[in-house]
């Protein structure tokens, strides 16, 4: 008998061309934890027998799977899930005196439903017990660097998907490719006011910690189809959606403080870095940033090690005319093609 390993269980998946349509083998391993958990709605119609039994019939009328995942942000797998989150984004660029470095670009489009879906595989991908869900979406992803703790720059991802199937036999997996971890020291930001353009003011010697948490807000559409036609959601839609970004300071100064009291709009610049790429002119290292622009509010106090002050703020995403979005994320990285 062969039992479920938890060494040997993975997530993976593989990009939709059409929604619903699945995709085989995957294309891609996720590098991190996770699950997919088949859901069921049951209807026990309310008979009346005169008898204390209950129920005596019951009927499946709704399937579907909730995918979860998490753990280290990996640069080499942020394009991929970023296709899910944002929009669909094919091919890098490469910045100026770049050799092996690659730009990926997505700033949402606020027209157009062009999220991916993918195909995702979960379960033991030794002993033949791996679970297949298609049209899979991402509700939310949720970016944390924590500088004044020891771990990595984290993410948590979770989903839906139609109801899984047991596959027989394993498709033929991707390869495995581990990325560069990201480091919550090394992170930067930049905040910038009025006419001055986004990443020019740096603050330095008080970012303790920051989280960036975006949702999808995609709903699922349940239609009838007919005897013997599926009881999972059928399409899609897209209600309107910001981001969130909490960022929390040392409290050296009121200058942050000054910013939230007056309401000022913020161009915000979030970069989590990990190792150099390649030394040219700039130097150029992978990195996750998101730009974020809209005013801080909701201020929290806490402390730093028991001894100093600390203030968090978060800010709500606005539009910014110049961008045409209110948010935009970007993956540096050597990634050439989408896996």
């Amino acid at each position: 008998m062969a039992l479920q390993e938890l060494a040997f269980e993975s997530l993976s998946a593989a990009l939709e061309s059409t929604r619903g349509t699945l995709i085989t083998p995957p294309t891609r391993r996720f590098n991190m934890g996770g699950v997919m958990t088949p859901m069921q709605e049951k209807y026990n119609p309310p008979d009346q027998l005169g008898t204390l039994e209950e129920f005596y019939r019951s009927v499946i009328v709704r399937n579907w799977a909730e995918w979860e995942a998490s753990g280290a942000v990996d640069v080499t797998a942020m394009p991929f899930i970023l296709n899910m989150a944002v929009k669909a984004v094919t091919s890098p660029a490469t910045p100026t005196n770049g050799v092996l470095t690659r730009l990926w670009t997505f700033v949402p489009t606020l027209t157009a439903d062009d999220l991916k879906s993918a195909t995702v595989y979960w379960g033991d991908n030794v002993n033949a017990l791996l679970f297949q869900g298609k049209y899979a979406m991402l509700d939310t992803m949720e970016i944390t660097a924590d500088a004044s703790g020891t771990d990595g720059v984290m993410i948590d991802l979770a989903g839906h998907a139609q109801f899984p199937v047991h596959l027989g036999a394993n498709p033929a997996l991707p390869a495995i490719v581990v990325g560069p971890a990201l480091i919550p020291a090394a992170m930067q930001l930049w905040i910038d006011t009025g006419v001055t353009a986004i990443g020019t003011t740096a603050v330095t010697g008080r970012v303790v910690s920051a989280s960036v948490s975006v949702p999808t807000q995609v709903t699922y559409k349940y239609v009838a189809t007919g005897p013997g036609g599926s009881i999972t959601y059928d399409h899609i839609g897209r209600a309107r959606r910001h981001i969130e970004a909490k960022i929390q300071f040392e409290l050296a100064d009121a200058t942050q403080y000054d910013l939230f009291a007056a309401h000022t709009t913020c161009k915000t610049r979030i970069r989590f870095n990990g190792d150099l790429i390649e030394s040219v002119t700039p130097d150029y290292y992978n990195y996750l940033q998101f730009d974020i622009y809209g005013p801080m509010s909701e201020p929290s106090w806490g402390d730093l090690e028991g001894t100093n002050r600390t203030v968090e703020f978060t800010i709500i995403s606005e539009y910014n005319s110049t961008l045409g979005a209110s948010w935009a994320a970007y993956v540096q990285n050597t990634l050439t093609a989408l896996p």
